[in-house]
């Protein structure tokens, strides 16, 4: 029979996610301005620009998960010129890319064009002419469109929903105001039912709703423009959680606001931290899972500051800054079920250049934990299930393995997993289940499985469990083992540096840490802890006793 496990347990002052800027590193992804970025199922991350060109080039960039370069990277065979934000929609391996051009030689001035790849941005086609107004923001749908609103056009703020698939609605559009012209904003109220917000010069918002009667292009099929107050540079993101403005108030703070239907809009609901912002430069998404993901740039006392906050209510937000320089404008951000995605943005250089950002979620207690690298390599290991024996439905029985793969900056990771640190240090971060706080610790020198309780009783308790090795070395060459044999041969460790309440589980002792810096070694003989600072209640297993073990001192519990 095996030797009972070990524990060690570390308990020390609990850490708020805002505690400080986060340290995620942005990545360069070429020269250009305002971009657009979407995700698919697989959270590769597809990008699409303007140069800095004139006339501006087209450019798209196709990033996976975890990377922090383009793995494709093209200019798509373009007419004319650009000053608008392209629009990028993923549709398994289709991706296409909007662009409103003008300068055309032929019998048009200028449209929409779509350019269409069937191979996931390998290549993309010569394009299609499909509508006509200067895109200032878009939403897929409903259905096989995509639905375009305008800012600043002569005429007044343009509504146009183009297709997909085949046609085109140059010269129909529904002009939704001639005194709101401004900062128009997009997104479906349900699968069939567009919402646009505007902006008068004075930032006073109004909106319309598609009332489902006729033409979608034409506004006498829209509701009569409604009030909604003062609400500067608003944006709208719909999905499962509703649909919700952002916007800016007459004090430069960020807030939130519910659509609630034919009344309007709800209260106002401040975002905290987000205020004294680049607002002009603000953005809001929601993921499939229905988790609000805000953006705004800041420039404080101590340097450029991008603000990143989450919210599964519009209520309760949990937000962390990202410190690095230049300021990021022109921000966009795509995330995918499991809230982790990419943030983009044109930063604030000349030339002007394309910026991006891995966004990683914040841990959710029982369910996930983030990770950094801090130096060297790390691996990630999640457990893949495969078949045996034939289809499962057929009699054949599962088993499951584990897929390593480098931990690239920062990844939001599944309970369960499992790191290896032999060769460098993580960074993890697990929530604690009180409110948006959190807990974190360094670790290395070690693999190591994640585990952590959904009980909110358990306070977040992270159990690190020491991985690999073989003890068969341990034994003797006759095939009997005694206590004399037994060497001093480590067969697996891990070092830690952490505050909050994580458990190291080793093979002889259980240890409850009271300090912050430790070590937790498995042996032939035994599991050995040391402690460097603070203090630590190991239980041993074996003699059923807990020992303190102070800073400087260790002890060892031994297997036989």
């Amino acid at each position: 029979m095996l030797p009972r496990l070990a524990v060690a347990t570390v308990t020390a002052a609990l850490c708020l996610l805002v505690a400080g800027p986060a340290s995620a590193a942005p990545f360069s992804i070429g020269e250009g301005k305002v971009p657009s970025v979407a995700v698919d199922d697989s959270d590769t991350a597809y990008v699409a620009w303007i140069g800095n060109e004139i006339p501006s080039s087209l450019n798209f960039c196709r990033i996976p998960r975890g990377a922090t370069a383009c793995d494709q990277r093209t200019t798509i065979p373009t007419q004319g010129d650009s000053l608008t934000r392209p629009f990028v929609l993923v549709e398994g391996d289709v991706v296409r890319v909007f662009s409103y051009r003008y300068g055309f030689t032929g019998p048009r001035f200028d449209g929409v064009l779509m350019f269409t790849s069937g191979d996931r941005g390998a290549t993309f086609d010569a394009g299609v002419l499909v509508g006509d107004v200067p895109i200032y923001d878009a939403v897929a749908g409903p259905g096989a469109t995509v639905s375009l609103v305008t800012s600043a056009v002569t005429q007044g703020e343009l509504f146009q929903n183009v297709p997909t698939t085949g046609g085109s609605v140059v010269g129909q559009r529904a002009l939704l105001s001639t005194d709101h012209p401004y900062l128009g904003t997009v997104a479906l109220t349900d699968a069939a039912t567009p919402l646009v917000v505007f902006d008068d010069g004075a930032s006073n918002a109004q909106w319309r709703l598609y009332d489902g009667s006729g033409d979608i292009n034409d506004a006498a099929n829209w509701t009569p423009a409604q009030d909604i107050g003062y609400a500067d540079y608003p944006h709208l993101a719909g999905g499962p959680s509703g649909v919700l403005l952002l916007a800016t108030d007459t004090s430069r703070q960020l807030h939130v606001r519910r659509y609630l239907g034919a009344t309007g809009f709800g209260a106002a609901r401040p975002i905290p931290g987000a205020q004294n912002g680049e607002s002009a430069q603000d953005y809001m998404t929601q993921d499939p899972g229905g988790r609000l993901h805000v953006l705004l740039p800041q420039i404080t006392a101590d340097g450029s500051r991008l603000f990143y906050a989450t919210s599964d209510n519009g209520t309760s937000w949990t937000s962390k800054r990202f410190a690095f320089e230049p300021l990021a404008q022109q921000v966009r951000a795509a995330v995918g079920v499991d809230h982790s995605g990419l943030a983009v943005w044109q930063a604030a250089s000349s030339p002007a250049r394309i910026e991006a950002m891995e966004l990683s979620a914040s841990p959710e207690l029982g369910r996930t934990v983030s990770t950094r690298v801090v130096r060297g390599t790390v691996l990630v290991g999640l457990r893949s299930a495969t078949i045996r024996g034939g289809r499962a439905a057929g009699g054949g029985t599962f088993r499951t393995r584990i897929e390593y793969h480098r931990l690239r900056g920062e990844e939001t990771i599944p309970v369960g997993s499992f790191l290896n640190t032999k060769r460098g240090t993580v960074e993890l971060v697990s929530a604690t289940g009180r409110a948006s706080r959190t807990q974190s610790g360094q670790f290395s020198s070690g693999l190591f499985q994640v585990l952590q309780s959904r009980k909110r009783s358990a306070k977040g308790l992270t159990e690190l469990r020491l991985k690999g090795g073989s003890f068969g070395k341990c034994r003797a060459r006759g095939g009997r083992a005694s206590a004399a044999q037994l060497s001093r041969r480590t067969v697996r460790r891990l070092r830690g540096n952490a505050k909050g309440r994580f458990r190291t589980r080793g093979r002889g002792s259980a240890a409850t840490v009271r300090g912050t810096v430790w070590t937790t070694t498995d042996r032939c003989d035994g599991t050995l802890t040391a402690v460097k600072r603070g203090r630590v209640a190991v239980r041993d297993f074996r003699r059923k006793r807990t020992v303190i073990v102070r800073a400087g001192k260790s002890y060892l519990a031994r297997v036989r």
